[in-house]
């Protein structure tokens, strides 16, 4: 009889937890971070301090206090020790399980919190899990999702905590963190260096120019060759034809 009362107190609990969130209740159901953020009064990157388990005076149901600190804060305002409350949890030898509500957490786990507040006068992650992420080690700090992964972060994720903030900060309509997008190189290979200060290969062997000058050499065309020479027959022609006029005239004015 002590455990019915008691697994009835458990639920009359739950359920006041999540009312205020009763769509996201569906486990087979993925709540968008956009539906998320809009939802949460807080949310931020935060890091386990303790977990504590505690009978809930009103429901007389055991629950877990998570108490976090933040150490960013993307929505909302956060206190030094923020409390999550978490349903269930194990006093002793009396423990209590709600579907749903079976994930473990470690003292000293960064986490990135979706919260709004219930009705005990805390707060609890949205969806139940979903508003929880456990975040991964490495330069890009990828994160994996509670609802996905309960009990621990796994190895690799598509997911990023810097994605994660730039799509919080959309669904807020402010702009991102992310830096610009470093302009891609060009397609030409550069051009190597023949020593010290000079230009490119193709220029050292190109044939320089004062500026400004346009007297570029031109390959005279064939036609053009044999034009010059037949002009060039021409004149000789003239000249010997001519000194052969004079030297007749002379000797006709000697006879």
């Amino acid at each position: 009889m002590n455990i019915s009362v008691e697994r009835a107190s458990l639920l009359v609990f739950f359920a006041c937890v999540v009312a205020q969130d009763a769509d996201a209740q569906a486990r087979s159901r993925v709540v968008p971070v956009d539906e998320m953020t809009q939802k949460s009064d807080v949310i931020g990157v935060a890091t386990l301090r303790s977990s504590v388990c505690r009978v809930e005076e009103r429901s007389g149901a055991i629950c877990t206090d998570l108490t976090v600190s933040f150490s960013e804060v993307w929505k909302g305002e956060a206190t030094p020790n923020f409390i999550l409350v978490k349903p269930g949890g194990r006093i002793g030898d009396r423990g209590s399980t709600i579907p749903g509500q079976e994930y473990l957490l470690k003292v000293g786990e960064e986490l990135v919190v979706f919260a709004s507040p219930n009705k005990f006068g805390n707060h609890s992650p949205i969806g139940i899990r979903q508003g929880l992420y456990r975040v991964g080690p490495g330069p890009d700090h990828p994160l994996f999702r509670v609802s996905e992964y309960p009990e621990s972060a796994g190895t690799s994720s598509p997911l990023t905590l810097q994605a994660l903030k730039d799509e919080v900060r959309r669904a807020l309509g402010r702009p991102v963190d992310s830096p610009p997008t470093p302009p891609r190189p060009s397609s030409t290979p550069p051009s190597k260096e023949t020593g010290p200060g000079s230009g490119s290969s193709e220029a050292a062997s190109a044939p320089s120019h004062p500026a400004g000058s346009t007297n570029v050499p031109v390959t005279p065309s064939p036609f053009d060759l044999r034009m010059w020479a037949g002009l060039t027959v021409l004149f000789l022609l003239i000249i010997v034809a001519t000194g052969v006029i004079i030297s007749r005239r002379k000797s006709g004015l000697k006879s």
